[in-house]
């Protein structure tokens, strides 16, 4: 209680002296002095504000902290007054022995399988073997008859028949049992075919070209002789220059002029039209044209003299 009352005290007086200060320096603001004051009267003033405010700041938190005190202890009590009381003397547990681990029990292996008898081959079956052995007969004799082995080509003469040995009486030994039916009998070997020269394909492809010809055609036909087509005869007859000239594609012309009441067309190949009052004439370049030009002005020279 007694440091918020300092605080509160000391705020105030520092309040009231900073007042002081500065109305005294107001007083004299237009001296050296005046303004100092001031600022210092003003500093004092608020310094004193902050220790009255810090100093009831204390004593609010101060009654807070009473009053929560006090509260807590109600709290306290009643909590007391609530549990039941106990005996001033407890007494002592018996001591209890733990019970002894359970024994773990384990079930007993089931007994091993009896060993399995030795393995015995089962006995042919003499019917089974016969089967076999005929099957087996059966499609060596049926490769042999669809697909016979093939002897080399070198051997391409057959081989002389075996000489039979004669008996003691003089008389010539039985031949041989023939062979069975259903053996296969080797297959005759071809005579190799002569590999042809790189020209005789040509010469046997006309020479079988022509006998198909002659078989197919009839025999008149063979005999005549082939006649040529004739050629179309010229039906139209010779058609004179005046026509060729208008055949002919006309040139195109490039400029045009008069002179002298004369008109002048020139075309694209170099010709030139003139159209007088005697006439149309054609030249054929400029030079012509001069040519013409120079005879018909000497002509008029010779007839006005």
């Amino acid at each position: 209680m007694r440091v918020e009352r300092t605080l509160i005290a000391l705020g105030l007086v520092l309040a009231l002296a900073g007042v002081i200060v500065a109305s005294n320096g107001y007083i004299y603001v237009n001296v050296d002095r005046g303004p100092p004051l001031m600022v210092s009267g003003v500093l004092a003033f608020g310094f004193g504000l902050v220790l009255g405010a810090l100093g009831f700041i204390l004593r609010e938190l101060q009654a807070i902290a009473a009053d929560a005190s006090k509260a807590a202890l109600l709290l306290a009590k009643g909590r007391v007054a609530a549990t039941p009381a106990e005996p001033a003397v407890k007494p002592a547990p018996a001591r209890q022995t733990p019970p002894p681990p359970p024994v773990p029990t384990y079930a007993p292996p089931p007994p091993a399988p009896p060993p399995l008898a030795p393995f015995e081959p089962v006995a042919a079956d003499p019917a089974s073997e016969q089967a076999a052995l005929a099957e087996t007969f059966v499609n060596a004799a049926a490769s042999d008859l669809f697909f016979p082995a093939a002897e080399p080509e070198s051997k391409s003469v057959a081989p002389p028949p075996p000489v039979l040995p004669e008996d003691e009486s003089g008389k010539p030994a039985a031949p041989a049992r023939p062979p069975l039916s259903w053996v296969v009998q080797p297959a005759s070997v071809e005579p190799p075919v002569e590999a042809s020269q790189p020209g005789d394909w040509l010469n046997r492809a006309l020479a079988n070209g022509a006998d198909k010809v002659h078989k197919a055609a009839p025999p008149d036909k063979l005999s005549r002789p082939r006649v040529p087509a004739l050629e179309p005869a010229l039906s139209s007859s010779p058609r004179s220059e005046d026509e060729k000239a208008d055949d002919q594609p006309k040139p195109d012309a490039i400029g045009h002029y008069e002179a002298n009441g004369a008109h002048y067309t020139m075309f694209s190949d170099g010709s030139i039209e003139a159209e007088t009052q005697h006439g149309v004439y054609r030249f054929g370049s400029i030079e012509e044209l001069k040519h013409f030009i120079e005879g018909d002005e000497a002509g008029d020279l010779a007839a006005k003299s």
